[in-house]
């Protein structure tokens, strides 16, 4: 599945909305540990989003916003006009196969 740059500014985001939820998350069970709310076997494991996969995001991005930037559609008068195609002369063995049935031919004749 391949998105345009609008749809993957969206991931983007949603992404580092997760990932501050997630630090934001692991920070009230680090809090609810030290007070001592739960034991800590009933705390589930926060996995967080690391920095870097965002920052891998980011520069995907960029990168591909400035690829569509720079490819720029050709004006029209740079579009090369197509020459007119020249037909390709029959094929030799048609041109045999001509003169086999005119042999043909003369010999019905004498026959």
């Amino acid at each position: 599945m391949q998105l345009d740059i609008a749809g993957m500014v969206k991931v983007h985001d949603i992404f580092s909305r997760i990932s501050k939820q997630f630090d934001e998350l692991d920070s009230f069970y680090d809090w609810s540990k030290t007070i001592g709310i739960m034991c800590f076997s009933d705390y589930p494991e926060v996995k967080k989003i690391p920095q870097s996969k965002l920052d891998m995001m980011d520069d995907f991005i960029r990168q591909k916003s400035a690829m569509l930037q720079n490819r720029k559609p050709k004006p029209v008068e740079q579009v090369k006009k197509e020459e007119p195609q020249k037909a390709l002369p029959p094929p030799e063995v048609a041109t045999n196969m001509e003169g086999k049935n005119d042999e043909i031919k003369e010999t019905r004749e004498r026959i």
